[in-house]
C-alpha cells in the first residue's frame, strides 16, 4: 500500500490538454478547509490566503508531452468528499477506513492487498466503491471482497459499473467489524495501479447516466436516447421520463424491468448490475426549429417511498487513438441532453402498435412499415433491438413480406418468461444523397402479462356451519392468450368445507363458486387460495398454464365474523 491517487484533498478539479511537444507547467490552486493532509504536505507548494480566508496551496505539475503527438486531457478525479492518501504500511497491516471518506491508494507491487478496517452494525446498509479503471487514469482491474472478524469471506464485487467494483451490502446478523481488501484480478501491481476506496451507508439506490451527449430530431422523425443505470443495491423496476419536452414531441420507452426479470439464477451480483434503457423521441412534422436542454428523470417506487434520479449527461464523447482506449467524455461540463430540431428526412420507420400485451407463453407478431420518399433507399436489413435483462424472450423475423418497404418481427414467449415491462425499438440503415443515416421507429412498449386473470366479486367468503354459500366471479383473458378452458379450484380449505372445482368454458367469461360447510365446521377465519389453471393451451407440446393464485378469506360461523370484525377497529 502506498500514497497515491488523482487529485488533492477536498476539493479536485479537471485541468485542460497539453500540446506543443515542449515541457508545460500547470497550477492547481486546491481551497481547503483547514489543515491540509499530511500526505499532501509533501507535495504542496507556496501556500496563500483566499478572499475568504480559508488556506489555499499551489501545486505545479510537470509533463511532457513528445513532439508531434497527440493531444491528450490531463484527468483530476472530482469531489467534495474529504480525501485522504493511504500510507504505507507493512504486508499484513490493516488502516482504518472513515465512512464517506475517499481513500486515495495504489497497488504498488505485483501479487499486493490492501486492507482497510471498519466498524460496523448488524442490519446497516452500506455501499462499497472502488474507483481506478473508470477514471481512465489507472490500469487497475480492481476485486473489492469483504471479510468478517473470523476471517470469512462474506462479499466481493467486480465490475460493478461494467469497469470498477460497487457492492451494495448489508451487514449480517453478529457482523461488527469489517475487514475490506481490495487487490488487481490479475495480481498486477505498480505506479499505475492507483484507485480510491469510499464507504458510505446508504439505503438501496442507483444512478443514471446518458450515453447520448446530444440527440437532433428531424421533423417529423424519431431520434433515440440511451441512458445507463448503475445500481447500488435496488434491484426492481426503473421508469425514465423527460418532464420538459415541448410540446410537438413525443416521449417512448424508458422503462427498465427489475433486475429479477433477466433470470440470472446464478447471480453473485445482485442489486449492483448495470442496466440500459432506450428512449425516443418523435417530432410532428410541423415542429417548430428549436433547441433546448432537456432533463431525463428516473423514478422507482419502492415500499420507503420513490427514487427520483435526474441523469447526468457526458458532456461530450471525444475518441482517444490507441489500443483499448476509453472515449473523453466530461460530465463536470454539467449538461444534461441538448436537442435541436433539424430538417425532415426522406424516410421515416415505424410501427403501428405502441403498446402491444403479450400473454406470457405465447407468440406476437409486430409489424414495421419503412417510409420514403425520392432520394432515400434502405441499404442492409431493419433490424429489432432486443431488449435487455430479459429472461426467456425471442425475437425472431417474421413472415417475408411481399412489400419491400414492410416487414415483421416475431416475439415468441415461455411460460417462464418473466411478467415484466420493456421496449423494443427497430432500427434500419439508410441512405440519404449517398450518406449512410441511422433511422429508428418510436420505442414500442411491450407489456409480459399473464394469459388470463380471475376475479370475484369479493374478496371474503362468509359461510355458517352447515350452510351453503355462492360467490361470483368473471374471467378476462388476453387477446393474445390462445388457451381454452379454466379451471378454478379453492385451495387450504379447513375441515369439513368443500368447494368443488368449477370449470369455465373458452367461450365463457362468468362462472358461481360454490361452497359448502357440514354441521360440525369449527368456527373461525381462515386464509385460502384460488388457484387455477388452463390445460389446453394450443401447444403442439401439451403443457398446463398457471398463473398466480388469488388470496382470499374464509369465515366460518357468526362469532367468528364478529371478532373479525371486531379486529378491524381502531
Amino acid at each position: 500500500m502506498s500514497g497515491g491517487g488523482f487529485g488533492a484533498p477536498r476539493k479536485n478539479v479537471a485541468v485542460g490538454e497539453a500540446g506543443g511537444g515542449q515541457p508545460v507547467q500547470w497550477e492547481l490552486h486546491i481551497p481547503i478547509d483547514g489543515q491540509i493532509e499530511d500526505g499532501f504536505r509533501q507535495t504542496a507548494g507556496s501556500k496563500r490566503r483566499r478572499n475568504d480566508g480559508r488556506p489555499q496551496y499551489q501545486i505545479q505539475i510537470r509533463f511532457v508531452q513528445a513532439p508531434g503527438s497527440m493531444s491528450a486531457p490531463f484527468l483530476f478525479a472530482v469531489s467534495d468528499n474529504r480525501e485522504v492518501i493511504a500510507a504505507s504500511v507493512s504486508a499484513g497491516t490493516i488502516a482504518p477506513l472513515i465512512e464517506d471518506t475517499i481513500v486515495n491508494g495504489r497497488i504498488s507491487k505485483p501479487g499486493e492487498v490492501d486492507r482497510y478496517h471498519l466498524a460496523v452494525e448488524p442490519g446497516q446498509k452500506w455501499v462499497f466503491e472502488v474507483a481506478a479503471a473508470s477514471l481512465g487514469a489507472s490500469q487497475l482491474d480492481a476485486i473489492l471482497t469483504l471479510y468478517d472478524e473470523s476471517g470469512k469471506k462474506i462479499g466481493s464485487g467486480d465490475d460493478g459499473n461494467g469497469i470498477d467494483p460497487v457492492l451494495p451490502f448489508t451487514i449480517p446478523a453478529g457482523v461488527k467489524d469489517l475487514t475490506i481488501a481490495v487487490e488487481d484480478l490479475l495480481g498486477r501491481g505498480g505506479d499505475m495501479y492507483a484507485y480510491r476506496l469510499k464507504a458510505k451507508q446508504q439505503e438501496p439506490d442507483f444512478s443514471v447516466d446518458l450515453a447520448t451527449p446530444f440527440v437532433n430530431v428531424s421533423a417529423g422523425g424519431t431520434a433515440a436516447v440511451v441512458a445507463v443505470i448503475q445500481r447500488r443495491g435496488y434491484e426492481g423496476a426503473i421508469r425514465l421520463s423527460m418532464a420538459n419536452l415541448p410540446e410537438g414531441f413525443h416521449f417512448a420507452g424508458g422503462h427498465v424491468p427489475p433486475e429479477s426479470a433477466a433470470q440470472v439464477f446464478n447471480n453473485d451480483n445482485a442489486g449492483r448490475r448495470t442496466a440500459t434503457s432506450t428512449m425516443t423521441i418523435t417530432a410532428d412534422a410541423n415542429a417548430k426549429p428549436q433547441s433546448l436542454d432537456l432533463t431525463v428523470i428516473a423514478e422507482a417506487v419502492t415500499p420507503s417511498g420513490v427514487i427520483r434520479r435526474i441523469a447526468r449527461g457526458p458532456g461530450m464523447i471525444t475518441a482517444i487513438r490507441g489500443d483499448k482506449q476509453k472515449p473523453f467524455t466530461a460530465p463536470w461540463l454539467d449538461m444534461q441532453l441538448p436537442m435541436a430540431t433539424t430538417s425532415a428526412l426522406p424516410v421515416t420507420l415505424e410501427s403501428p402498435a405502441p403498446l402491444v400485451r403479450l400473454a406470457q407463453g405465447f407468440e406476437y407478431t409486430l409489424e414495421y412499415r419503412v417510409r420514403r420518399k425520392e432520394g432515400a433507399r434502405i441499404i442492409g436489413k431493419v433490424t429489432p433491438q432486443a431488449p435487455p435483462g430479459v429472461g426467456n424472450l425471442r425475437i425472431v423475423k417474421g413472415v417475408e413480406s411481399k412489400n419491400p418497404d414492410a416487414g415483421s418481427v416475431l416475439l415468441n414467449t415461455n411460460f417462464a418468461t418473466p411478467i415484466t415491462t420493456f421496449d423494443m425499438i427497430v432500427t434500419a440503415q439508410a441512405e440519404i444523397d449517398g450518406k449512410p443515416v441511422t433511422v429508428v421507429s418510436p420505442a414500442i412498449e411491450i407489456e409480459v402479462v399473464p394469459g388470463y386473470d380471475v376475479r370475484f366479486s369479493k374478496s371474503t367468503i362468509e359461510i355458517e356451519p352447515g350452510g351453503k354459500m355462492e360467490v361470483a366471479g368473471k374471467i378476462h383473458r388476453e387477446l393474445t392468450f390462445e388457451g381454452g378452458e379454466i379451471r378454478i379450484a379453492v385451495e387450504d380449505l379447513p375441515d369439513h368445507v368443500q368447494c368443488p372445482t368449477v370449470t369455465v368454458p373458452t367461450a365463457q367469461r362468468e362462472f358461481i363458486l360454490r361452497c359448502e360447510a357440514e354441521s360440525g365446521a369449527k368456527s373461525g377465519a381462515f386464509p385460502i387460495r384460488i388457484a387455477s389453471s388452463a390445460p389446453d393451451t394450443g401447444h403442439k407440446a401439451k403443457a398446463e398454464y398457471k398463473i398466480a393464485d388469488v388470496e382470499a378469506k374464509l369465515i366460518v360461523g357468526g362469532a367468528a365474523r364478529n371478532a373479525a370484525a371486531n379486529r378491524r377497529e381502531p
